[in-house]
């Protein structure tokens, strides 16, 4: 298995855990005390990340074998591994990227117009100059920031799904 492989399958345990966290502590336990509004968000956040490591362990089973070094996926997408981190550059025709960083233990998706960073304990997503930083583990921040979190969950779902989600479907399910 390839250092790339490695350190994608690392970004998956870190998205697998806070996918745990929110189900736990958001969506299934609390269904009483957390408003549907609520829950809604959370499960759309949930789903998201779930598509990402869908992504990641596809993108880890195409590159098992492939030695470390710059990567062609399909035309404009790449991965590659830099001593901190392994980082995956959508370049057309909207600009995506997803770093893994390996010494923090973060997943990050950027694109043009925004930002989500994930790791164990925090989740944070910036658009334009719009910060929203939660807790997957507080029912508190996620009630307080849910309208906020949902206006940039939009943002960030459009990359994945236009952007990232065919390329998954056209090129890596040959696999």
């Amino acid at each position: 298995m390839s250092s790339l492989s490695q350190g994608l399958e690392a970004g998956i345990r870190v998205l697998k855990t806070a996918v745990q966290s929110i189900e736990s502590n958001i969506i299934r336990s609390r269904k009483e005390t957390v408003d549907k509004k609520t829950v809604s968000v959370a499960s759309r956040l949930v789903e998201l990340l779930e598509k990402t490591m869908r992504l990641l362990d596809v993108l880890s089973r195409r590159i098992q074998h492939v030695e470390d070094g710059l990567v062609t996926i399909s035309n404009y997408t790449y991965i590659f591994r830099t001593s901190k981190e392994v980082v995956l550059v959508r370049t057309r025709p909207e600009h995506v990227v997803l770093s893994l960083d390996l010494e923090s233990n973060a997943v990050s998706l950027k694109t043009r117009d925004a930002t989500l960073s994930v790791s164990p304990n925090s989740l944070t997503i910036s658009i334009r100059s719009k910060l929203v930083k939660i807790s997957p583990l507080s029912e508190e921040q996620f009630t307080s920031k849910r309208d906020e979190l949902r206006m940039a969950l939009k943002t960030i779902e459009k990359a994945v799904y236009r952007r990232l989600l065919p390329l998954i479907e056209q090129k890596l399910q040959k696999v």
